[in-house]
């Protein structure tokens, strides 16, 4: 199972979006900290049924951020 989850920064409502088709999760936070707290909660919960009780959970956060530099002065 693909447990990557793929985070980018949504400008137009100033949030962290997180998803991860596989899983299942989609979620955003106001921080990419909040975010990185709340993903594995998030994963556990949803993936509860499908590995055993005890397991490690590895997750990938692939984090994207575009930015536009402002031109030199």
């Amino acid at each position: 199972m693909d447990n990557s989850v793929e985070v980018e920064w949504y400008g137009e409502a100033s949030v962290w979006i997180a998803a991860s088709p596989e899983i299942g999760l989609f979620t955003e936070a106001e921080t990419l900290d909040e975010l990185r707290r709340k993903v594995p909660i998030i994963a556990s919960d949803l993936l509860d049924d499908k590995i055993p009780q005890g397991t490690r959970l590895h997750l990938e956060l692939r984090v994207r951020l575009d930015e536009v530099l402002p031109a030199a002065a």
